[in-house]
């Protein structure tokens, strides 16, 4: 009796191994059309979408606005720049530091902040 129960479980096995076998061949059929498709659908950047692709490969996603959003914060306009704008945009610029100055989260970036501020205090004083 236990020889036809272990016989019963190798066909069963075999069974088994054989439609895992298939499964895996299906799943890699799949895998191969979906590399196809995307690599069909894959375009490239248009236009200046380049310039927003910071992490270089090749597409806009989440992570290259994350970028985006640090530079923002560490931004700051050279002395150059600043010589550049006129005494209104200074002035618009000296109330969005002080803001930024206000709602720092770090003692860091509110110290970038203020040697910005200094900068544009010195130049309104000049003009």
């Amino acid at each position: 009796m236990d020889h036809i129960f272990e016989q019963k479980l190798v066909r069963e096995n075999q069974q088994l191994q054989l439609e895992l076998a298939k499964i895996n061949k299906q799943i890699k059929q799949l895998q191969e059309k979906v590399f196809a498709y995307e690599t069909f659908i894959a375009e490239e950047l248009k236009g200046k979408q380049h310039k927003i692709d910071l992490n270089k490969n090749n597409r806009i996603d989440a992570e290259d606005f994350k970028i985006l959003r640090k530079k923002k914060i560490n931004e700051s306009h050279s002395l150059d720049q600043l010589k550049k704008l006129s005494k209104i945009k200074l002035r618009g610029l000296k109330i969005k530091y002080e803001n930024k100055i206000k709602n720092a989260p770090t003692e860091k970036i509110k110290k970038i902040h203020k040697d910005e501020l200094k900068n544009i205090h010195h130049l309104l004083n000049k003009k």
